[in-house]
């Protein structure tokens, strides 16, 4: 997913100097993915619960 935002700011370049908040939206949760996202400071969500923070500051 990192490798995905650089090339969008790359081309995008109105974006290049703002904050990008990776989020993944799953209907299906395993506790190894809410654990890799909290390292990754990636956004996860069921839409109804968050499992990890969301990254503003």
């Amino acid at each position: 997913m990192e490798e995905k935002i650089q090339k969008l700011k790359a081309y995008k370049l109105e974006i290049e100097k703002k904050k990008i908040i990776p989020v993944i939206y799953a209907m299906t949760v395993t506790k190894e993915l809410a654990e890799a996202c909290n390292k990754k400071g990636v956004y996860l969500t069921n839409g109804y619960k968050d499992y990890s923070p969301l990254p503003l500051a």
